[in-house]
This record gives structure tokens, C-alpha cells and sequence, in this order.
């Protein structure tokens, strides 16, 4: 099984470089909004707070970019942690840490329901696929997300995760997968949930494919067996970047 599709290595680091210098732009930013509240504001103060208050929301989708940024640019990068667990436990716990109305609802079946695989990468996985029904459904309170768990004829567990939301309107679901893709509707996200999956999945010896089911959409995890596994020496490591000694440091740490 492959690792971290060597595509990205460009993506990852524009992701690296691109959050910290924005970054440091949200903090001045949001410093510079202080002082603009504390010792500026003498006149129109209707306007000025309005406008002050519509640069707090772009600085709040700012924030949450460079974030969704720094995630996918750390996805499978890791030192991998393998455990045995329950996979519909897991679930329940993503589901129930969700920012869900109390009429969402959760079903779990699970023919096969121990695995033996990094949980915090399937974590990872889970939840960004459960959040996914939260954020493209037209009316959250009529969420209903499924979670089946069984396995294959050759040994690997299969997570099937589906949603009764939007599902994939235009995309393809291969391109739904790729960095910054996203339904032109979803002007809300990143477009880097799903392709956080990938490179999670993929870095551990798994898989992850896409298909619309009905009214929604329908996510089929493959986790590799014990002996597919790749050890952690195969992962790839978060290199610094080079850089001028007199020049800011650019590293994620």
C-alpha cells in the first residue's frame, strides 16, 4: 500500500509556509483591532464597530483556514500507535462530542467490530466524516448518520459511513478527495476534511472511496490487516524548513 501520495509534498509545503505567514497576519490583525477599539474610536461609532465586527468574521474564517491548513499538512505524519478497539464506541464518542441537535440521530451496526489500528487516526477519520453531515446538511435537525462496520474476504475491516445531507451535488467523487475541492454551494469549508481522510488513511495502509447514496453521501474506510501494516519508520517526518538564520522561522511546531 502506498503511503502519502507524493502529489501533495507541494500542497504540504505551501500549507506549511502559508499558515505560519498568515498566521502572524491574524494575530497583528487582531491586535491591531484592540487598539483600534481601546484608542482609536472618537467619532461614528456605529460604523466604526460595524466594520470592526465584519473584520472579526474575516479574521475568524482566517483562523479556522490556517488551522484546516496545519491539519492536513501534519495528516499521517504521526508516529503510529496500534491498539485494540472498538470501533462503534469510538464512533458514539465522535458522534456524541458533536455540535449535534438533540434530534440528530447515530446508528451503528457492527458485524465485525474490533480493529486493530492507530485510534487516533481513525478518530481523525471518523470525525471529520461525521462532521461532514453536521456542516452539508440543509436542516441539522433531521440528521441521521450511519456508521456499519464489517469485514472483508481477505481479513480488512470496512467502515461504511453514511449521511442523509446534500452528498456530492457536481463533484466527482475521486476530485472530492483532492486538497480544496468543494461543492461551489460550500462556500463554508475548506475543502480539506476529506482530503485529511486520504492522507491519513493512506499513510497507515489503508483506503477510502466515495459514492453518493441517495440524498446523501456514503464513505467506505478499508483498514489494511496486521500484516499490511507499514511501520513507522515508512512514515514521513515533518522536516523543517531552510531558512534564513535572520529571518523568521517558518517551522510547525
Amino acid at each position: 500500500m502506498s503511503q502519502v501520495d507524493d502529489s501533495f509534498d507541494s500542497t504540504a509545503v505551501f500549507a506549511r509556509v502559508l499558515s505560519h505567514d498568515l498566521g502572524s497576519l491574524v494575530r497583528t490583525a487582531r491586535h491591531l483591532s484592540g487598539y483600534i477599539r481601546e484608542d482609536v474610536l472618537r467619532q461614528d461609532l456605529d460604523s466604526a464597530m460595524h466594520a470592526l465586527g465584519m473584520l472579526d468574521l474575516r479574521l475568524a474564517s482566517l483562523d479556522r483556514f490556517i488551522a484546516e491548513l496545519i491539519r492536513f499538512y501534519r495528516a499521517g505524519q504521526r508516529t503510529a500507535q496500534i491498539e485494540e478497539f472498538s470501533v462503534s464506541t469510538l464512533a458514539r464518542d465522535v458522534f456524541q462530542r458533536g455540535k449535534f441537535p438533540a434530534t440528530a440521530k447515530l446508528q451503528v451496526s457492527a458485524s465485525h467490530d474490533l480493529v486493530l489500528t492507530d485510534r487516533t487516526m481513525l478518530k481523525t477519520v471518523l470525525t471529520e466524516l461525521v462532521e461532514n453531515a453536521l456542516v452539508h446538511h440543509p436542516e441539522p435537525d433531521k440528521i441521521v448518520v450511519s456508521v456499519d462496520v464489517s469485514q472483508s474476504q481477505d481479513g480488512r475491516t470496512i467502515i461504511i459511513v453514511r449521511d442523509n445531507g446534500t452528498g456530492l451535488q457536481r463533484l466527482d467523487p475521486h476530485r472530492a478527495l483532492q486538497p480544496f475541492v468543494k461543492d461551489t454551494e460550500r462556500t463554508n469549508a475548506a475543502g480539506l476534511g476529506l482530503a485529511i481522510c486520504k492522507r491519513e488513511l493512506e499513510a497507515a495502509g489503508g483506503e477510502i472511496c466515495l459514492q453518493a447514496a441517495g440524498n446523501g453521501l456514503a464513505v467506505a474506510v478499508l483498514l489494511p490487516t496486521m500484516a499490511d501494516l507499514p511501520s513507522n519508520a515508512d512514515r514521513p517526518t515533518i522536516r523543517p524548513l531552510e531558512h534564513d538564520r535572520n529571518g523568521p522561522d517558518l517551522r510547525i511546531v
